[in-house]
């Protein structure tokens, strides 16, 4: 069996370490993309290069065929989308916010009603937050998607405003949420999608028990 040629990669990026352990130490890995759309890596190593590529590429299908089902069937169970919805996509930029907007985007194309995406990034003037990256992958990647980069003042309003003693999360995660409201006002929006998963959901409700009553 003559095992098929692919582009070898110069540097391997931690994420796809993850999946393929220390045997990316030890040989050249190639970039492959399987017939699910998911690019990964895969060790050359002579007749052995198929059995790992189907490994892999079906690990990789199985959690994402994982999390797009439970969203579908939450979606579905509590009505969370109707015909026609226009749904603001609020983007971090973090893992739980980007896997958001890719199950949503995998559902539009395959769900019974119709309904829009505007992914949203709220720039809040901290030095190190850098939207542009952000920017550039949505171009690369979500291109057909009209993206919104906002420049906030967020930065600035807690260090005028902020109560000494206070928690300076807290008061950002609330500023920020005003801007997301305002913003969705004025783009027609009917829906806001945030990306919580279920740590966030617990550590939320625990928070507005203890603190909101």
């Amino acid at each position: 069996m003559k095992t098929p040629h692919a582009p070898v990669l110069q540097h391997v990026p931690d994420f796809y370490g993850e999946f393929s352990g220390n045997v990316l130490k030890k040989i050249s890995p190639c970039l492959v993309k399987n017939p699910y759309g998911i690019v990964i890596p895969v060790p050359y190593y002579g007749r052995h290069w198929a059995a790992q590529f189907t490994m892999n590429s079906y690990t990789l299908y199985q959690i994402e065929h994982s999390i797009i089902r439970k969203a579908g069937k939450a979606i579905g169970d509590f009505n969370l989308i109707d015909h026609g919805d226009r749904i603001m996509v609020c983007l971090s930029g973090g893992k739980d916010s980007w896997t958001l907007l890719h199950v949503l985007k995998k559902l539009q194309c395959k769900a019974p009603v119709h309904f829009e995406l505007f992914p949203v990034t709220i720039d809040p003037g901290f030095p190190e937050f850098n939207g542009q990256e952000i920017s550039s992958y949505m171009t690369a990647h979500y291109n057909d998607l009209p993206f919104l980069l906002y420049e906030s003042h967020i930065n600035q309003i807690i260090h005028d405003k902020k109560t000494p003693g206070t928690s300076f999360c807290s008061f950002c995660a609330r500023l920020r949420r005003g801007v997301l409201y305002t913003l969705a006002k004025k783009l027609g929006v009917s829906k806001i999608a945030i990306g919580h998963n279920a740590d966030d959901f617990i550590e939320t409700l625990l928070l507005n028990q203890f603190f909101n009553g």
